[in-house]
């Protein structure tokens, strides 16, 4: 049986974009429930993305709420794209895949190496709005 106590916990944290995770101590003190702030990886599978790589990686560090974690899948580029990743890497995680498999496939390896509670597919092609990270932790 819940209690009253336990349900407004619960919705307090849902409101607040945290989820059930880790033990953490509550504003009021309260060891009852255990949560811990949601993470979000933004995974980037790229192919021959040289010309658009960069701003879509930008895109994503300039998130109001920044994402705790970014995964560039490189399938096979015959480009420059490594390069533009390189620039990156104390940012990113980058991966290279030596056979070009597809975007359904990489996409799959790119969520098989996130460790975040909660994952986004951007495209090479695409740059987020700034706003992107936040809005989703409201929902």
């Amino acid at each position: 049986m819940v209690t009253t106590g336990t349900v407004r916990q619960q919705l307090y944290f849902m409101e607040k974009g945290l989820s059930r995770r880790s033990q953490q101590t509550t504003s009021c003190g309260s060891k009852a429930a255990s949560y811990f702030i949601m993470t979000f990886s933004v995974l980037i599978p790229a192919y021959n993305g040289e010309k658009f790589l960069m701003h879509a990686i930008e895109s994503v560090l300039e998130q109001g709420r920044p994402a705790d974690e970014i995964i560039v899948l490189d399938d096979a580029s015959q480009d420059g794209t490594a390069r533009i990743a390189a620039r990156y890497k104390d940012r990113i995680k980058y991966f290279y895949h030596p056979e070009p498999t597809g975007f359904v496939d990489a996409w799959n390896r790119a969520i098989a190496r996130a460790s975040c509670d909660f994952v986004t597919i951007l495209h090479q092609t695409t740059c987020c709005i700034p706003i992107i990270c936040s809005t989703s932790k409201k929902q």
